[in-house]
């Protein structure tokens, strides 16, 4: 590859945007809703992500106080964070967590500086923690034509979206276009869109890289309040929790279906 270089400091300006959604909406497919816990989470990976060197934009689409999210960042200088709020809970909860995670990340490009002025965003959802982030930012490898770096396969249906790094362009370009596609009781989920977005920008050119070491993340999933293994973060072993979760969820949108066809 041509003009090779690497996401270091003072070669590739990049960010951290971490999607945030404390005091969720009443979602199917959502289990971990209590805000006291979802904000223990957010807390905890922001207390670590403070402490590098790289800028920082909180994105939240709840009405809950960001009072303790602020004052963890309060400690970086200057220019080096953004802490953004909007109330993301006008749709409806049957769209899902998926729709509001794409609204969320459509907020924070559209009102950041710090992301605009960026060539690559690292994008967490905001209560997972990437334990070994900075060696793997160490060990990536671009050039001009890399738009995304994913965990992607091109012969499977969906793409893990917890941790991905892409340039600005791949949001405005791709990903937003599946904003109504979106939609978690038709089971369409965020991965899938994800994963069209990137055919969608392959076929046009972009280049899309795998992640050089695998990532190490830690956290509970939203959608099962499961703790994912260590090991492989795309794991979560069925539970009753799991399969209670994925009946009580189709039971009531089938029922809502059955009861507008009689109407």
């Amino acid at each position: 590859m041509n003009n090779i270089t690497s996401l270091k400091k003072g070669k590739i300006r990049f960010a951290f945007l971490l999607t945030s959604t404390i005091k969720p909406n009443i979602t199917v497919f959502s289990k971990r809703k209590d805000p006291k816990i979802r904000e223990r989470d957010y807390y905890g990976v922001l207390s670590t992500l403070a402490k590098t060197n790289h800028p920082i934009v909180f994105c939240d689409s709840s009405d809950y106080s960001l009072e303790n999210m602020k004052e963890v960042l309060s400690s970086r200088p200057s220019g080096t964070y953004e802490v953004l709020q909007f109330d993301g809970s006008v749709f409806p909860p049957h769209l899902g967590k998926g729709y509001g995670e794409l609204q969320i990340i459509r907020y924070a490009l559209e009102h950041s500086t710090l992301l605009k002025e960026c060539d690559f965003i690292i994008k967490i959802t905001g209560r997972y923690s990437v334990e070994n982030i900075n060696q793997i930012l160490d060990a990536i490898r671009v050039d001009s034509s890399t738009l995304i770096i994913a965990d992607y396969n091109s012969s499977s249906r969906y793409t893990y979206s917890g941790l991905f790094i892409a340039r600005p362009s791949f949001f405005s370009d791709h990903l937003f276009s599946f904003q109504e596609f979106l939609n978690d009781s038709e089971k369409r989920f965020f991965e899938i869109a994800f994963h069209r977005a990137i055919q969608k920008a392959v076929s046009e050119g972009g280049g899309v890289l795998q992640f050089p070491i695998k990532p190490i993340i830690t956290g509970y999933s939203g959608t099962w309040d499961v703790k994912m293994a260590k090991g492989d973060y795309r794991a979560i072993e069925m539970s009753f929790a799991k399969i209670q979760i994925i009946t009580l969820a189709y039971a009531r949108v089938l029922r809502s279906k059955i009861k507008a066809f009689f109407r």
